[in-house]
C-alpha cells in the first residue's frame, strides 16, 4: 500500500511525502524560474535530512513513478501547468522517464531537451486538461 501525505501546497509549490513499504518517498514540484507556467518536479528517497535522487533497486518503480504521475495530475488539475520539467543526467534513467510517460500519461507531450525532459498536458496552449 502507498500512503500519502501533503506538506506543503499553495499557488507556486507543492510538496507531499509517501511510504512504499518501510521507504520514504518525497516529491517536490515548484514553479520554474524560466518558463512561464512550467514546473520543476523533484522525487526521491527522503532519509529524514535530504532527497536522494539514485536507483534505490527495491523493485518499486511502478509504484513510485505511479505516484510521481498522479501528484501530477492532481496538481495540473487546480493550477494552470503548461508543462513539467525533469532532469535527467542519464540515458537510462531518460528512457525510465519516457517509458512511464507513455504508460501513466498517454495523451501528453514529451519533448527532449539533452538532459532535461518536459512534459506538456494535452488540449489548446494554456489548458491544462490532466486526463
Amino acid at each position: 500500500d502507498v500512503y500519502k501525505r501533503q506538506l506543503q501546497n499553495d499557488a507556486t509549490h507543492v510538496e507531499g511525502e509517501w511510504y512504499i513499504g518501510m521507504t520514504q518517498y518525497r516529491i517536490s514540484i515548484n514553479e520554474d524560474g524560466e518558463t512561464e507556467g512550467h514546473y520543476v518536479v523533484l522525487f526521491g528517497v527522503d532519509d529524514g535530512e535530504q532527497m536522494h535522487f539514485d536507483n534505490t533497486n527495491t523493485g518499486n518503480q511502478y509504484q513510485v513513478y505511479s505516484t510521481v504521475f498522479q501528484c501530477m495530475r492532481e496538481f495540473a488539475s487546480t493550477r494552470q501547468v503548461g508543462g513539467f520539467v525533469f532532469e535527467a543526467n542519464d540515458k537510462g534513467r531518460q528512457s525510465l522517464y519516457r517509458r512511464f510517460v507513455q504508460k501513466f500519461l498517454p495523451k501528453w507531450t514529451l519533448s527532449d531537451f539533452g538532459n532535461v525532459l518536459v512534459i506538456e498536458p494535452p488540449g489548446e496552449a494554456g489548458d491544462s486538461n490532466p486526463q
